[in-house]
């Protein structure tokens, strides 16, 4: 759990903003949160009983220099590469000042708010604020939204956040007030029976050549992330083990957050199950954030892992979404790239679902606007992005991109720099891409992030859940474990000789993408996309490098210093 240091804050008067008071210029934060499209504002009143817990992010020192050294640490070619960063050498060079978490916290108190909690490094500020103090404090006003299908509401503030200028130049993100939960869906198909073709950890091994009955180095720690409510039961996961020849303990290392044992979720089950399908007998963590803000929950998660003495080195993440209006504001997008490059900066590998809703052109909630729009947090640089394949043919051999739901891939709009890493191979990818076949012009950023960056097979896979078979499920939510998992026995390999683990993967993999299988055919215009990518020797906005060869990238990371 995070470790935090309380600090109490006396209420030195009513809840009104002085710097409003006294006449101090209040500036915005940020552009300001929006309202996802399957959400709408509904005519109910507010209760102004209730609270909102906030978190105020403070911006940290010295991040371009250390994003520097962090992106000259994970270049396999540099004679740093390998040389992480412990949590106390990044906060001597980037956490904020005592006096800015003085001005912040002197400012809270001013405004009304009666206790508070400082991070364990410093950055962070924690506190559960009334509705009607918070709607001051902020300059916001909160109101009751449904979600059109399910009927659900939530109360929000949406719109930017004002603070006054003396403070603000202290804050990077105030995460609580404003966000919505994701739309999931995870794809099955209900034809899939024992007679149709079944992706198991048997089939994934032989694919990829994973070699799993190598050492394990005692050292080793993989984990899983799950949102909105996604929970996992242990017997299943054992079930799965004995009933699919997976070798190792089942039983989970730890589980930070409450878990809910009887009421496991599909794609909870499917991260669990299928990390350990490529990773042995590595231990693993699972954390769970269960709330309906999912901005506010991923700034927790990557915030508890910072806090943390031994947070696992690869960390598998099957979430996201493909929205042109983002989930998440400008702000707290830094914020959590931020946190991101740092966990890169102590070796962790984040490794991330590209999405399932193939070009973008359409979301889960709707229409991009004409606009090409790959998934959000895969497509930040920090992060490694995997899209799905499936089998052309029978269960073994060639490759294509999914035709069940679309491989999310593409340029970002957020991410408007192209990562060097990646620079010659989208080069590449444009140079030979059919004029004819480009979507249009207006519809993509050609020098934004591109995404996915590798893939794995991604249809037709068999769980355990509710304690019997579950066939059919597809998603990058497949590929995006099996590939963590490999990533984590990558690890092993470095740790068993006393080596760095990998950190960042994806300076390496882009230097060694024959590595990988190239991925040829296929195409992410999958409908309701009437426009999108198709698959092109080389990198492609499909299926990336293509997907691995464990074999041959274990040869890479052994030749690594």
């Amino acid at each position: 759990m995070t470790r935090v240091l309380p600090v109490v804050v006396a209420l030195l008067g009513a809840a009104l903003c002085v710097a409003a008071m006294s006449g101090e210029r209040m500036v915005a934060l940020s552009e300001g949160s929006q309202v996802p499209e399957n959400w709408q504002e509904v005519n109910v009143a507010v209760d102004y009983n209730g609270a909102v817990n906030l978190t105020v992010a403070l911006k940290r020192r010295n991040m371009e220099q250390f994003e520097a050294d962090v992106t000259d640490r994970s270049n396999p070619l540099s004679p740093n590469y390998g040389m992480w960063f412990t949590q106390e050498e990044i906060n001597e060079k980037t956490a904020p000042l005592p006096s800015a978490l003085k001005v912040v916290l002197e400012w809270l108190a001013e405004t009304g708010v009666k206790s508070v909690r400082v991070g364990a490094n410093r950055d962070t500020i924690t506190m559960e604020v009334p509705l009607a103090t918070a709607e001051k404090v902020l300059d916001l006003k909160f109101r009751t939204f449904e979600e059109v299908e399910t009927k659900k509401t939530v109360v929000r503030a949406v719109g930017a956040i004002h603070l006054p200028e003396s403070v603000s130049k202290y804050v990077q993100a105030i995460v609580g007030a404003s966000g919505f939960p994701i739309s999931r869906l995870v794809f099955r198909n209900e034809d899939a029976g024992t007679d149709y073709i079944q992706v198991t950890p048997d089939v994934i091994v032989k694919r990829y050549n994973v070699t799993i009955d190598a050492p394990v180095s005692p050292n080793n720690l993989k984990a899983v992330a799950e949102f909105q409510g996604q929970y996992i039961t242990q017997t299943d996961v054992c079930q799965f083990f004995t009933t699919y020849h997976v070798k190792g303990n089942c039983k989970i290392n730890k589980i930070i957050g409450t878990n809910v044992n009887n009421n496991p979720g599909i794609e909870s089950t499917l991260d669990v199950e299928y990390i350990a399908s490529t990773s042995g007998d590595v231990p693993l963590d699972y954390y769970i954030f269960p709330g309906m803000d999912f901005c506010s929950d991923m700034t927790s998660w990557t915030t508890n892992l910072l806090s943390q003495t031994k947070p696992g080195y690869v960390h598998s993440v099957s979430y996201g979404a493909q929205y042109y209006t983002p989930i998440c504001d400008s702000s707290v997008r830094t914020q959590i790239d931020n946190n991101f490059m740092t966990l890169s900066g102590k070796g962790i590998s984040i490794i991330i679902a590209s999405g399932d809703s193939g070009s973008g052109q359409y979301s889960r909630v709707g229409y991009n606007n004409g606009f090409l729009v790959p998934s959000w947090p895969s497509e930040s640089p920090w992060c490694t992005a995997v899209g799905a394949t499936f089998f052309v043919n029978g269960n073994e051999g060639v490759e294509g991109a999914v035709t069940q739901f679309g491989s999310g891939g593409g340029f970002s709009w957020n991410e408007v720099t192209q990562p060097a890493f990646q620079k010659d191979a989208v080069a590449a990818f444009l140079k030979n891409y059919p004029a004819a076949s480009l979507p249009p012009a207006k519809s993509y950023n050609p020098t934004g992030r591109a995404t996915p960056d590798v893939s794995a097979l991604g249809e037709n896979y068999v769980l355990i859940l509710d304690g019997s078979p579950f066939p059919g499920i597809g998603g990058t939510s497949c590929s995006t474990p099996v590939f963590a998992g490999m990533v984590t026995r990558l690890n092993d390999i470095r740790l068993l000789k006393g080596k760095a683990t990998l950190g960042c993967i994806n300076q390496l993999i882009y230097m060694n993408a024959a590595a990988f299988y190239d991925v040829t055919i296929g195409t992410n215009a999958i409908s309701p996309n009437t426009i999108g990518w198709n698959c092109q020797p080389g990198w492609d906005p499909v299926t990336g490098l293509g997907t691995p060869d464990y074999t041959k990238l274990a040869a890479v990371v052994t030749a690594l210093p």
